[in-house]
């Protein structure tokens, strides 16, 4: 498994709140918000250790519209996922903004994971049970 240091982009605004970014290590697919991913708090524009294949989540809470009944700010999310390809460079892998964003990512970001951690597995360990099963039959009936 190959390491790289990357630095962790920021989403560049003028109207930024809050950002934060994390590397995603798991998915949990029952929730909706940004509880779903987790992982490892990262800053924007930080240095940080991750191996090939890392998924890393960038957020970015900005003010969006004045409410004038409410005298007072709605906020809008902005997010971006990158891959961490071979060469330790930063894919942008999607985006969404609004209120939904964490829905938006949260089946691409599973995807991802699994992908990666999918090619990371040995080989056997790729194969059905049953599989393995026959397999080892064969060879004892031989």
């Amino acid at each position: 498994m190959q390491t790289h240091i990357i630095t962790v982009p920021a989403i560049e605004s003028t109207k930024t709140v809050k950002r934060w970014a994390k590397v995603v290590e798991r998915v949990d697919m029952t929730k909706t918000d940004g509880y779903a991913f987790g992982g490892k708090f990262s800053a924007p524009e930080e240095a940080v250790q991750v191996t090939t294949g890392a998924a890393i989540l960038i957020v970015d809470t900005r003010k969006h519209v004045w409410n004038k009944q409410r005298n007072e700010w709605i906020y809008r999310s902005f997010a971006k996922l990158y891959r961490v390809n071979e060469i330790g460079e930063l894919e942008e892998v999607a985006s969404a903004d609004g209120r939904s964003w964490a829905l938006q990512l949260r089946d691409k970001v599973a995807e991802l994971l699994d992908q990666y951690q999918d090619a990371q597995r040995p080989f056997l360990m790729k194969l059905s049970d049953e599989v393995l099963l026959e397999e080892m039959n064969r060879r004892v009936t031989r």
